[in-house]
């Protein structure tokens, strides 16, 4: 049976990765970078602030929106 690296857990409570996992190479990412502008962008509203009531109904009616069939 092959030997598996193994993770411990050192004296000062750090989780140590065995030194065959360190020495890899980073994997790459699994996505393209984002700028910020990117996604803040995204969070600007016009318009008043919804109420809870407001949120509350429009929750189960965007569901219903994007999942009833025709």
């Amino acid at each position: 049976m092959a030997d598996k690296p193994t993770t411990i857990v050192s004296s000062q409570g750090q989780v140590v990765l065995p030194k065959a996992i360190r020495q890899q190479p980073p994997a790459a990412p699994h996505f393209p970078a984002t700028a910020p502008a990117e996604v803040f962008a995204a969070l600007a509203v016009k318009g008043p602030p919804k109420t809870l009531d407001e949120m509350a109904a429009a929750v189960p009616a965007e569901a219903k929106r994007r999942h009833d069939r025709p």
